[in-house]
């Protein structure tokens, strides 16, 4: 198996993962609001701002998006206590379970691969993982 093989295969089953989400967290939601989700839950200290830049896209278009998942009780807003004027987001009760225990699975992999490898592989597989996401960045912006 080649390398864009395997990076395609990891891409694919992430793909699935988050599809079957979907339907678990109910059927009023879609692909787009489960990046949203994730990105609030694994983002401390998400705001509307951070959406908009990180995602590329309007402000006005994250707020409209926001307003109707926090309608839908899967977002909630709370003033930052440094700054009243900020809104803190974060992903709400039954949300925040699935993807704690969705992104559960990537903490035990931690201890699973330094069962199999040695701390200089896993320092390798950190230092591949980094520099594909940064080839991955600076290359998609073209």
């Amino acid at each position: 198996m080649d390398v864009s093989e395997i990076l395609r295969r990891q891409f694919v089953e992430s793909l699935k993962g988050d599809l079957r989400a979907v339907p678990e967290l109910g059927n009023s939601l879609s692909y787009q609001d489960l990046l949203y989700m994730e990105l609030i839950y694994l983002t401390p200290g998400c705001t509307a701002s951070y959406l908009a830049d990180t995602l590329g896209i309007a402000r006005s278009a994250v707020t409209t998006r926001l307003n109707r998942l926090e309608s839908a009780g899967a977002v909630v807003r709370t003033r930052s206590e440094s700054d009243g004027r900020v809104q803190i987001l974060t992903v709400s009760g039954d949300i925040e379970s699935y993807l704690r225990e969705f992104y559960g699975l990537l903490d035990d992999v931690e201890g699973v691969l330094s069962e199999r490898y040695t701390k200089d592989q896993i320092a390798l597989f950190g230092e591949m993982t980094d520099f594909l996401t940064d080839y991955y960045l600076k290359n998609s912006e073209k």
